[in-house]
Formats: C-alpha cells, sequence, structure tokens
C-alpha cells in the first residue's frame, strides 16, 4: 500500500518506469519474432526447391494433351464408336474387293444410305454418312458394289 502513496506522489516518474520495461519487453518480443520469421523463410524457400526438383522428375505437363483434353478426346472416341463404328479406319482396311454385300456390312455395319446407281458399271452404293464428334467435321465413305461383289472402296477421310 506505501508502495502504492509513492507511486500515486511522482506520477511522471512511474509511467516512465513502466513504460521503459515495456519497450524493452516489446524490442525483445520484435527481435524474437524477426528472428522466427527468418528461420520460416528459410525452411520455405528449401521445401520451395525440393518441391521444384520433385515436381520436374514427376509431373510431366503435356501443353496439347491436357486431362482434360484427353479426357474429352476419349468420350468422344467412345460415343463415335457406338454411333458409327465405321468410322474406324481400320475396319476400312478390312474390306477388301470382291466382298459380297453381307460381308461388308459385317465389317462396317449398316449404311447410312444404300442407293442404286445409274452407272452401268456399278450396281448399288453403300454410303457410310457421319460427323466427328470430337471435330463436328462431315466424313463420309462410299462402298461400290457391281453384280453383289466390292469393285470401289472410298474410305472417309477424318483429318
Amino acid at each position: 500500500m506505501n508502495f502504492l502513496k509513492y507511486l500515486s506522489v511522482f506520477p511522471a516518474f512511474t509511467v516512465s518506469l513502466l513504460a521503459d520495461v515495456s519497450c524493452k519487453d516489446l524490442e525483445q518480443r520484435l527481435v524474437t519474432l524477426e528472428t522466427q520469421f527468418a528461420q520460416l523463410i528459410n525452411k520455405l524457400s528449401i521445401q520451395e526447391h525440393s518441391l521444384d526438383a520433385d515436381s520436374k522428375k514427376n509431373i510431366v505437363i503435356d501443353d496439347e494433351n491436357t486431362l482434360f483434353e484427353r479426357f474429352s478426346q476419349k468420350m468422344y472416341q467412345k460415343e463415335e464408336d457406338k454411333l458409327f463404328p465405321w468410322l474406324d479406319l481400320n475396319k476400312w482396311k478390312s474390306v477388301q474387293l470382291k466382298m459380297d454385300e453381307k460381308e461388308v456390312i459385317e465389317i462396317l455395319g449398316k449404311p447410312t444410305l444404300d442407293e442404286l446407281s445409274l452407272n452401268k458399271r456399278i450396281d448399288n452404293v453403300f454410303t457410310y454418312k457421319g460427323r466427328v464428334l470430337s471435330t463436328n467435321k462431315k466424313v463420309e465413305g462410299k462402298v461400290r458394289f457391281y453384280k453383289g461383289k466390292v469393285i470401289d472402296i472410298s474410305a472417309p477421310r477424318k483429318d
């Protein structure tokens, strides 16, 4: 209690004494925080360098084929295979001259159009029409028959 009376008599001295102590504490805390901050910055830069090295080893980014693009291409391909099985160029390679209409249908599927021809050397034409889903480009392939046998093959061009 006497101490409080003493402090109340000399208020300016008390304020300067308390201010002096708090400034020293604040300075010390500031120094501590600055050292901790410097340590964190150092750790962060080390981790960034190790992450850069790991990412260069493990992560390969192909600008032309991002994940989304590969996914969409795969989906388009599945949809084309389902709707237009004749768009598969490998199937067209297996169609050969002198095959009959049934064999062609087994390989390519039912044609979009089966039309009679006015040409004397062609009896009928199987026309396969559609669009490449990924590019929305129209494509068309034709198989021409004479006396029930394949005489000409025009495979669709997807490019």
